[in-house]
């Protein structure tokens, strides 16, 4: 995301700190806008992209020969890593492994359906 100069600090791309323009360009341009269920914030990773965009972009580019059952197993893991410090943390990292030793259990049967 390009943020415009601000004076108030003149480096907003690196700026952490609470700044009153800043906010104020954020909200004009409806960044951090609260919506749970279009936009949860659990799943923005950085201002206009969230996992459901780069977990796409990744199957787009997986093997058309994997599993079904496997690449849901990944995609779960995958979400539930890349949400977990905004969501509920050791919880959904148990949910991934989870995912992940299901995969790997069903990667190591071929020819297994679940």
């Amino acid at each position: 995301m390009n943020y415009p100069q601000l004076p108030c600090c003149g480096h907003p791309e690196i700026c952490k700190a609470p700044c009153r323009q800043r906010e104020d360009w954020e909200k004009e341009n409806m960044i951090n806008q609260h919506d749970p269920v279009n936009k949860p914030s659990h799943y923005a990773l950085l201002p206009g992209v969230e996992v459901i965009d780069v977990r796409d972009a990744i199957f787009a580019k997986m093997p058309i020969d994997v599993r079904h059952d496997i690449a849901d197993c990944w995609s779960r893991s995958w979400e539930y890593l890349t949400r977990m410090w905004g969501k509920n943390g050791l919880e959904d990292a148990k949910k991934a492994r989870f995912y992940l030793d299901r995969m790997i259990q069903k990667m190591e049967v071929p020819n297994a359906t679940d």
